[in-house]
């Protein structure tokens, strides 16, 4: 994950953070924001995977 992944996540965690913020208690606001940044950072890594493989299978000669 690059520092423009990075930044992409906090900002997408921050802006989902201050949807539910007013139904949190105000502990809870930064564990969910945690969470939220973990589920995109993990997104961004699962795509980062499946291009990953995708560009390899598409780099290969066809058997044809």
């Amino acid at each position: 994950m690059n520092r423009l992944d990075h930044d992409v996540c906090m900002a997408a965690a921050q802006a989902i953070t201050e949807m539910v913020a007013p139904l949190l208690r105000e502990e809870e606001i930064r564990e969910f924001f945690n969470l939220a940044f973990g589920t995109l950072e993990a997104m961004l890594i699962k795509r980062d995977e499946l291009l990953k493989r995708e560009r390899q299978r598409l780099g290969r000669p066809s058997d044809n």
